[in-house]
C-alpha cells in the first residue's frame, strides 16, 4: 500500500512580518514627496489636504519597520562583534544616502545659485533611520556584551524612554549649535529634525527581538496558538487605553504620534503602537497563510528582502525631484495633485523595477561598499 505523506509546512514561515516590512516600504515614496513637498512649499493647496494622509502612515509605519528589523535579529545566535559590525555597516549606509542626497545636490546648488551648504550638510548629521538602525545595533552589541537577556534589554529601553522623555523639555535649551543639535539628535530628542533617536526609539525593535526569541523557536501549531490569541488581546489593549485617554482628556491624535508628526514617543504612544502593531502582524499571519504561494506574495518578499536598496533608491530620488525644482527656481505650488500622482507613481515604480529585477545584485553592491574587508589576493602557485 502506497503511503502520502501530506505536509503543512509553509513556503514562507514568517510571511506576516515580511508582508509588513513590504507594506511599510511601499508607502514610503508617497510620505516623503509630501513631507519634503510641503517643508519646501512647492505642493499646492489640494496636495497639502493629503497632510492628514501622511499622519496616519507616520503613526504605524516606522514602529512596525523597527519592530520587522528586531524580529529579524531575534531568535538567532548573535555576537557582540557580529552586531557591532552591522552597526558599523548601516552607519556607513546612511552616511553615503546622505551624501547623495544631501551634500551633491546641495554642493550643485551652492555652485550655480550661491546658496548656502549649511543646512545641507546639517542634515547630513541629523537623525535618520539608518543612523538609528547603525546605532541601534552598536546599543544591542553593547548590551549583548554586558550578557543581558531580551527581557532585561527590553527593561533598559523603557528606562531610556523615560530619559529621554525626562531630557526633551531641556535639550533645546542646553543644545544651542547648530551642527551639534542634528549630531545629538541621534541619540536624544532635542527638536523636530530628531526623527528617531536612539533613547526614544530602541524600544520598538527590541520588542521585536522579543518577538523573534519567541516564535521562531516554536512550532507552526504553537506559533497559529499565540497568533489568534494575539489578534484578540492586541486590539482589546489598543481600544480600552484610547477609551482611558479619552476619559482623562488627553488628545488622542497627539498621544499616537507624540507628539503630531515629530517622531517623539513616550510610554502611552509606545503601548499603542505595540499593541496597534501586534493585531497587524496576527492579523497578516492568517492574510499570508491564505496567499503564502501566490504571485502576489512572491513579489512583497523580493520587496521585503531588498528593502535596504528600495529605501535608499526612493530618497535619492525624491530629494534629487526637488534639488531640480531648485536648481530651476521653480515657483511655489507648483506640485499639484496631478503632478504629486505622477511623481508617487514614477517613483515608486521605479523603485519597484529596480528591486525586482535587480534587487540581489543591488544589495549585494550595497553589502560590499559597507563590508570593510579588504579583497584577497590570489596567491599564484609557480
Amino acid at each position: 500500500m502506497e503511503t502520502k505523506t501530506i505536509t503543512n509546512e509553509r513556503v514562507y514561515r514568517f510571511g506576516e512580518f515580511e508582508l509588513m516590512k513590504a507594506f511599510a516600504i511601499l508607502g514610503l515614496p508617497i510620505v516623503h514627496l509630501l513631507e519634503e513637498g510641503i517643508n519646501e512649499n512647492y505642493v499646492s493647496a489640494d496636495v497639502h489636504k493629503l497632510e492628514a494622509f501622511i499622519v496616519a502612515l507616520c503613526i504605524v509605519g516606522p514602529s512596525i519597520f523597527m519592530m520587522c528589523m528586531g524580529f529579524g535579529i531575534g531568535g538567532t545566535r548573535n555576537t557582540p562583534r557580529g552586531m557591532m559590525k552591522q552597526g558599523l555597516r548601516f552607519l556607513a549606509l546612511g552616511a553615503i544616502l546622505n551624501l547623495i542626497r544631501w551634500i551633491l545636490p546641495g554642493l550643485l546648488l551652492f555652485l550655480v545659485h550661491g546658496i548656502s551648504m549649511s543646512e545641507d550638510i546639517f542634515y547630513f548629521f541629523a537623525s535618520d533611520i539608518y543612523y538609528f538602525v547603525g546605532f541601534f545595533y552598536l546599543f544591542y552589541a553593547l548590551m549583548l556584551k554586558l550578557k543581558l537577556t531580551t527581557s532585561e534589554i527590553l527593561v533598559a529601553t523603557i528606562v531610556m524612554l523615560t530619559i529621554n522623555t525626562l531630557l526633551t523639555p531641556l535639550m533645546s535649551d542646553v543644545i544651542t549649535n547648530y551642527y551639534l543639535i542634528g549630531i545629538i539628535g541621534n541619540i536624544v530628542y532635542i527638536d523636530g529634525t530628531s526623527c528617531f533617536p536612539l533613547l526614544s526609539w530602541a524600544v520598538f525593535p527590541t520588542v521585536g527581538i522579543f518577538l523573534g526569541d519567541v516564535l521562531k523557536k516554536v512550532t507552526d501549531e504553537k506559533r497559529g496558538v499565540i497568533m489568534k490569541r494575539m489578534l484578540i488581546f492586541a486590539p482589546v489593549i489598543f481600544i480600552s487605553y484610547l477609551v482611558s485617554l479619552s476619559i482623562y482628556g488627553h488628545d488622542v491624535m497627539k498621544v499616537m504620534v507624540s507628539p503630531l508628526n515629530d517622531y517623539i514617543t513616550d510610554l502611552p504612544n509606545v503601548i499603542l503602537m505595540i499593541s496597534l502593531a501586534l493585531f497587524f502582524f496576527a492579523a497578516l499571519y492568517y492574510v499570508s497563510n491564505w496567499i503564502d504561494e501566490t504571485k502576489f506574495m512572491k513579489f512583497m518578499m523580493k520587496i521585503s528582502t531588498h528593502i535596504v536598496p528600495f529605501y535608499m533608491l526612493q530618497w535619492i530620488l525624491v530629494s534629487w525631484v526637488f534639488f531640480g525644482m531648485d536648481l530651476f527656481e521653480c515657483e511655489e505650488g507648483v506640485l499639484t495633485l496631478p503632478w504629486f500622482i505622477i511623481a508617487a507613481v514614477l517613483v515608486t515604480g521605479i523603485c519597484i523595477y529596480v528591486v525586482v529585477k535587480h534587487g540581489m545584485k543591488a544589495t549585494k553592491f550595497l553589502v560590499r561598499m559597507v563590508s570593510f574587508r579588504r579583497k584577497k589576493r590570489k596567491v599564484v602557485q609557480k
